[in-house]
């Protein structure tokens, strides 16, 4: 789906299906409600980390420009957003 190190243009909603985070000490899964690629868009970055699906899946994407459009328009969406991508991104590495 992503890979570490590319230029972010969306962020993506698990439909169905899971997809697997590459971080370390250990990949993360993620599934149906979850959502990645923000931590990029947040904090203007290329992309922390690899993504690839485990499973057929459905995901739905976020482009940046609407990404941003929504940060502004709900605050609260926004605070969440924030810290969900603070704990992924200071999550330990080793």
């Amino acid at each position: 789906m992503v890979r570490r190190g590319e230029p972010a243009g969306a962020m993506f909603f698990i439909l169905e299906g899971d997809v697997e985070v590459d971080v370390q000490p250990a990949p993360v899964r993620l599934g149906k409600g979850q959502y990645f690629g923000e931590v990029a868009l947040i904090r203007d970055i290329q992309r922390t980390a690899t993504v690839t699906t485990t499973m057929d899946s459905s995901l739905l994407a976020l482009d940046v420009s609407d990404f941003r459009r929504l940060m502004a328009q709900y605050p609260d969406i926004k605070e969440s957003s924030e810290r969900v991508a603070a704990e992924r991104f200071q999550a330990p590495k080793s």
